[in-house]
């Protein structure tokens, strides 16, 4: 996994998988985060047969909640979630956490052109005094994925 970004990095942050037995080597990957222009952005990237999406969200809601240096500050982890059942974020006091998903399918059926999922978004959070709207759009096209782009956006 990676986050490839236009601008410099402030901050760079690894937060370790929440399993670490040998036996789940498959989804035992930690969360990364970056600093940027005022938001710490996580990815993630959940395996499609044990999808741990729920555990990791919390993990990252849990870190940008308490005493940590990412403390009152917004956050976004978006990703391939591989799951078309958005989880609802997890709720701390004085904290707001919203789902942030596009309209239109983010990984089309090849088999059956005009058809496929939304398994790529986004859950947006922080203090209430930063709470705001972001929206999501699928960036349709050509490519080398199996999944188009989300593109994420302020409302």
């Amino acid at each position: 996994m990676a986050i490839i970004t236009r601008e410099e990095a402030s901050e760079v942050y690894i937060i370790p998988p929440h399993s670490r037995s040998e036996n789940r080597i498959d989804v035992n990957r930690p969360t990364i985060g970056v600093d940027l222009s005022g938001y710490k952005v996580f990815t993630a990237h959940s395996d499609p047969n044990r999808n741990e999406i729920r555990q990791t969200i919390a993990k990252v809601a849990r870190f940008m909640t308490y005493d940590n240096q990412c403390q009152h500050k917004r956050w976004i982890i978006m990703g391939d979630f591989n799951t078309a059942n958005i989880p609802d974020p997890p709720r701390f006091p004085g904290c707001f956490a919203e789902k942030v998903a596009p309209r239109q399918m983010t990984h089309p059926n090849k088999k059956r052109p005009g058809t496929g999922t939304i398994i790529d978004y986004a859950i947006f959070g922080g203090p209430n005094s930063f709470k705001g709207t972001l929206q999501a759009n699928t960036k349709t096209g050509d490519g080398s994925s199996d999944h188009w782009p989300v593109e994420i956006l302020p409302k």
